[in-house]
């Protein structure tokens, strides 16, 4: 898709010129590689192999971190020394739903290889303990049954095909964080529900038991339901409103 940055991107994609003529679409960045091997990526084969990654993982061009993936804001943002540079507290590029992996940094403790370094059991909602691992491995280590990397995300750049942006993640209790929670499939808007995952917009009120859709950007929700204020703590300096 057509971009005139990453922030157009869901995070995981930066914004490259490619082909020729050149266009600006976005890449994606969360695939594995190594120095010996760039055949899954996109961009100009380009690889991140620094010493602070566990996993190396692709990466793109830039002439700005405006180029880049771009996390929630209240992350620590992607860097540009003419290829994006993964965060610090970033060691992986698994992507957006796939099983979390685990393993020792530089400094043998334990992470996860997640490519926004977050991982979630998407129907539970809860965050599970990680495996125990051997820093002596030299394999990454898979997490439990459901435990899935997830992205946060940006209303602007939305989330990959098949996830919905929803204002459920917290930077403690001054700001909410955008994550991508499962979507496409389930009940809408008003149908009964018990999980996220129950819910075609990837969004289940817990007070309601009811599927909702966060419309907090663009203020659309279906016939029979309006979209209202659902909490003080706002997102992305917007009040957080769900389709009630």
């Amino acid at each position: 898709m057509a971009c005139a940055s990453g922030s157009d991107c869901p995070n995981g994609y930066g914004c490259e010129a490619v082909g020729a003529p050149a266009v600006s679409v976005c890449v994606k960045a969360e695939v594995p590689c190594s120095a010996s091997d760039t055949s899954g990526c996109i961009a100009a084969a380009a690889c991140d192999t620094s010493a602070t990654l566990v996993v190396a993982g692709c990466t793109l061009a830039c002439s700005t971190p405006a180029d880049c993936p771009q996390r929630a804001a209240g992350l620590s943002p992607w860097t540009c020394d003419g290829l994006c540079r993964r965060p610090p507290d970033v060691f992986g590029p698994v992507q957006q739903g796939a099983q979390a992996e685990y393993a020792c940094n530089s400094s043998d403790v334990e992470v996860n290889v997640c490519n926004d370094a977050q991982h979630i059991d998407f129907a539970a909602f809860t965050i599970p303990n990680p495996p125990a691992v051997s820093c002596a491995a030299t394999m990454t280590t898979g997490g439990s049954a459901g435990d899935s990397c997830v992205d946060s995300c940006l209303y602007g750049g939305g989330c990959a095909f098949g996830f919905m942006c929803n204002a459920v993640g917290s930077l403690g209790a001054s700001s909410r964080i955008g994550l991508c929670l499962p979507a496409l499939t389930g009940g809408e808007v008003g149908a009964a529900c018990t999980a996220d995952t129950d819910c075609a917009f990837g969004f289940c009120t817990s007070s309601t038991s009811k599927c909702s859709r966060d419309c907090t950007y663009d203020g659309v929700c279906p016939t029979g339901s309006s979209c209202q204020s659902a909490g003080s703590i706002p997102v992305e300096g917007l009040t957080f409103k769900t389709c009630q």
